[in-house]
């Protein structure tokens, strides 16, 4: 049983698939393919396989690489809430902005000390200076 394969490397410009090049080693067609995008003039690239037995007739297709370049939207395209927002912004800001500073504090609310955890910071904090100026205290009279 004779099967030969080839590799198809096909590239999509303006809605038309091309025929870019037809290789006969399998790296060789994925790495072109890489190629064809990274230059960035088409929309996507695609690697077929195709596998030919000549005793029998028959073919197989196979697609083992696809990839899309990822688009940008035109202005037309936005349809969801992402429109919609500029919509509000435009009939009313002062409100759009007091909702967005309440929506990024929502999460992010600070609780007030109480009387006992100032009191303990206090001591702590006296008993550090308290601390550090009896070693201040030692050092001095020693070297007298």
């Amino acid at each position: 049983m004779a099967l030969v394969s080839s590799f198809e490397v096909l590239s999509l410009k303006k809605g038309k698939w091309e025929v870019d090049s037809v290789v006969d080693n399998k790296a060789r067609a994925i790495t072109r393919a890489e190629q064809l995008l990274q230059e960035g003039f088409f929309s996507a690239i695609e690697v077929i396989e195709e596998r030919y037995d000549e005793e029998t007739g028959e073919s197989h297709s196979l697609v083992i690489f696809n990839k899309v370049k990822v688009l940008r939207k035109t202005r037309e395209q936005y349809t969801g809430p992402e429109r919609r927002k500029g919509k509000e912004w435009r009939q009313n800001p002062k409100k759009y902005g007091r909702e967005a500073k309440k929506k990024s504090r929502k999460g992010s609310k600070r609780r007030n000390a109480t009387f006992g955890e100032l009191m303990v910071r206090g001591a702590l904090i006296l008993l550090l200076i308290l601390f550090l100026g009896v070693i201040g205290l030692t050092y001095i009279v020693e070297n007298l």
